[in-house]
């Protein structure tokens, strides 16, 4: 008897368990991404907010079923920088820098238009490498390819 009721109890228990992660409400079929915002920074790097805000749609496009329209969406993704530095990431035995660390961090928001409530809202920080004497191209785009893998995983996860 004990065991047919540790049975029930483990098998209701596992069956409501779900290893999706939660995901987007299914209401939500299209997400609106207005140009980041830029905020007050250190290092000015030209058409950064444009390019962060362009990885993430094109990001969205490739790897979910979500349409990114410009006004009247489900659901709204917004970004502002808040913060942009850069520091010595590597060294040359003779103590000068070899590569430097172009860290951004944004304040990224994602709402339920909907049901006009905040889905999630946090601070990511995204950075990536150059080397000395070479442009910060090269970093601006491994920081993009972070932040849209990083915030399409959290739409997709439920996080």
């Amino acid at each position: 008897m004990m065991r047919k009721v540790l049975f029930w109890l483990l098998a209701l228990g596992c069956s409501y368990y779900s290893f999706s992660g939660g995901g987007l409400p299914p209401h939500i079929r299209t997400v609106s991404v207005p140009p980041f915002e830029p905020g007050e920074v250190q290092v000015v790097v030209p058409g950064m907010e444009e390019e962060l805000a362009r990885a993430v749609v094109d990001t969205l496009l490739a790897g979910t079923s979500l349409k990114v329209v410009g006004g009247g969406a489900d659901a709204v993704l917004e970004g502002k920088v808040v913060k942009v530095s850069e520091e010595p990431f590597t060294y040359t035995p003779d103590e000068m820098a070899k590569q430097w660390k172009l860290s951004i961090t944004l304040r990224v928001r994602f709402e339920d238009v909907v049901k006009r409530r905040v889905l999630w809202e946090d601070e990511l920080t995204v950075w990536g490498v150059y080397r000395e004497g070479e442009g910060r191209k090269e970093a601006l785009e491994e920081a993009k390819r972070m932040l849209a893998e990083e915030v399409v995983g959290r739409l997709l996860g439920g996080w």
